[in-house]
């Protein structure tokens, strides 16, 4: 039996393979079944770029959310019930038929386990199996996430990461946007391994406005096209979704150094000020229209956004072999 080859998700020189086309896109769970019984009515979409994956899980009876516009409007239940969700991203290795997710920003705190699934793909549906854990998922790919595929980091001006994580994730006509805590959970939830943030929630009683930090994680899913591009669909901050995409807008001309927004800094997330494209394909269409300038560089420059992973694919293509050398980056404000 293959077993997955431990690597350190933080070492750029470990890091694992692409995974097989086969992952690629984004799956719907149809289907989970445990020890405690089965789930069909959670909302689930893990996207899966070649490297990188992201996972949103909306569990059932959701409270309502009408007429709330931010967490601080949040009563205590709506609070109590956004804490049950979860949703997750970071690097994804394959070996054999055995997929390892290794998680570098998670909802819910760690619980000390691996999170690996013996997958068996059946034509555009795939079954997972738990190996370190007792559960069986089906999950669907959707038809319009079939195409190019792109994974975003968001950096400061000065290469470095910003205080709360983002990344932008897409496959084919799908996106999910993920942004982090501005502060970590405490470490005796990671200590103890809870692996639940309402069972931390109960034993450290946090007050409000620390709860509001640690519910704070923003997991965003939508489409990029269709009758309202770049809406959010599904988010675990509800009053997120529904909210309208501006169109595609170029960004300054390369004279222009005024400080702007970048997407991850507007809360609308405007498609028009970041893309993506490789000189040797039209990779542009991944991210947004207008084309965006390309500039050659090294990933640790400067950019308002960097490729998490310098591998990029097109339609199951394959990588470019020049992608190693030549890394589309985004300047502030595009």
């Amino acid at each position: 039996m293959s077993t997955p080859v431990a690597f350190h998700p933080g070492d750029m020189t470990t890091q694992p393979a692409p995974v097989p086309d086969r992952y690629l896109g984004v799956w719907n769970r149809t289907l989970l079944e445990t020890a405690d019984g089965r789930d069909e009515r959670s909302q689930v979409w893990w996207l899966q770029t070649p490297r990188w994956h992201a996972d949103l899980r909306i569990p059932p009876d959701r409270p309502d959310f009408s007429g709330v516009a931010s967490l601080a409007e949040c009563d205590n239940t709506q609070l109590a019930w956004l804490a049950t969700q979860q949703g997750f991203c970071g690097l994804t290795q394959v070996t054999g038929e055995y997929c390892t997710w290794h998680r570098q920003l998670d909802f819910q705190p760690a619980n000390g386990s691996r999170d690996i699934g013996r997958m068996v793909f059946d034509g555009e549906r795939v079954t997972e199996t738990g190996v370190d854990a007792n559960y069986r998922e089906i999950w669907q790919r959707l038809p319009r996430s079939r195409g190019d595929t792109a994974a975003l980091e968001q950096v400061t001006e000065n290469g470095a990461l910003p205080s709360r994580p983002a990344w932008l994730f897409v496959a084919g006509d799908c996106f999910i946007y993920v942004q982090g805590r501005a502060q970590p959970l405490p470490a005796i939830a990671t200590l103890y391994g809870m692996g639940d943030l309402t069972r931390l929630i109960a034993q450290t009683r946090p007050s409000r406005a620390q709860l509001l930090d640690w519910l704070n994680v923003e997991i965003s899913f939508g489409h990029r096209n269709g009758p309202a591009p770049w809406r959010i669909e599904h988010s675990t901050l509800p009053f997120r979704e529904g909210q309208p995409r501006r169109p595609p807008a170029p960004g300054p001309s390369a004279g222009n150094r005024s400080r702007q927004r970048t997407p991850l800094e507007d809360p609308r997330l405007e498609p028009g000020r970041f893309a993506l494209r490789q000189d040797t394909r039209c990779f542009e269409r991944a991210i947004a229209e207008p084309r965006p300038r390309y500039i050659a560089g090294t990933l640790p420059q400067a950019a308002a956004w960097r490729n998490s992973r310098p591998a990029l694919r097109r339609n199951g293509e394959g990588e470019d072999a020049r992608s190693s050398l030549l890394f589309p980056r985004l300047r502030p404000g595009f």
